[in-house]
């Protein structure tokens, strides 16, 4: 959403270049969390996804949605800010893998959002088309035809418009470290 796009931009401002907030909850092991977008040729966005992402026992990184990782790490607004300095070498050990793994995650996703939302704009196309065709018909002035013309191409456009092109845009917007270290 805009507004949440535009809250976590303002809230992230207050950090320098190549910083993001580090958090203590209940997890084994560090979790960089990344906000993931895809767009459209706008620049607006058409696919996000709010990640987390965690070495496994196996050391393989799995991602995962972040709201259930922030629930169960116990973050939220209860949280206590205990001041302490923490190490987070290992938080940012693990940037690197988690954007690479949260960047084929999302374009997994959008592959599969993407899919459905091109059947809706099939169906767009086809009624638009089905539209025009009907009004050419029972049209006799020029500029009735024209602009059902219009109307048709313009739909085509928007349709055009909606789909994502280019690279997924991966932020890392903090991290969680173990409450022990």
């Amino acid at each position: 959403h805009p507004v949440v796009e535009w809250l976590v931009d303002k809230v992230l401002a207050s950090y320098a270049r190549g910083e993001a907030p580090v958090f203590t909850g209940d997890v084994a092991s560090p979790v960089v969390l990344l906000l993931a977008m895809c767009s459209n040729q706008r620049g607006q966005a058409t696919v996000v996804e709010w990640l987390a992402a965690e070495r496994t026992a196996s050391g393989a990184v799995h991602v995962e949605p972040m709201p259930a990782v922030l629930k169960a790490a116990g973050i939220g607004p209860k949280m206590v800010n205990t001041g302490v300095e923490r190490d987070i070498a290992a938080a940012q050990a693990l940037i690197p893998k988690a954007v690479e793994q949260a960047t084929a995650y999302v374009t997994e996703r959008r592959a599969e959002l993407e899919a459905r939302l091109q059947q809706d704009l099939d169906q767009m196309r086809a009624r638009a088309q089905t539209w025009e065709q009907l009004t050419l018909e029972r049209v006799t002035k020029t500029t009735e035809r024209e602009r059902a013309s219009q109307v048709r191409s313009d739909a085509e456009v928007l349709a055009d418009r909606m789909s994502s092109h280019g690279q997924p845009l991966l932020r890392v917007v903090g991290a969680i470290l173990p409450i022990s270290p």
